[in-house]
């Protein structure tokens, strides 16, 4: 079983740089599992995620927000779908500040 410390991230952040959250991770179960696809929220949200995590080794998801010159609130996501019928949804929301 996946396990992510903090999914939910709810932070303010500067629109005038991306912004990149490491969502930090680990496998409870017994055997490997690989990442079988990632889907993302819009098109401002990039990811570097490993291809197969192992068990008992913490690993790192990275998600980068792009909503430079955007203002208001905000919400991106990933969802992450693994060969072991797992899926978790890794969020970012907040507040975007100048």
């Amino acid at each position: 079983m996946i396990v992510f410390e903090q999914p939910t991230v709810r932070i303010s952040i500067s629109n005038k740089t991306p912004y990149t959250h490491i969502f930090k991770g680990v496998n409870n179960g017994h055997s490997n599992v690989k990442i079988t696809k990632v889907l993302k929220s819009c098109t401002c949200t990039s990811s570097v995620t490993p291809t197969e995590v192992y068990p008992g080794v913490p690993f790192e998801v990275s998600m980068t927000v792009d909503k430079t010159g955007q203002t208001g609130y905000f919400g991106a996501s990933l969802t992450l779908e693994f060969d072991n019928g797992q899926t978790e949804k890794l969020k970012v929301n907040g507040e975007l500040k100048p």
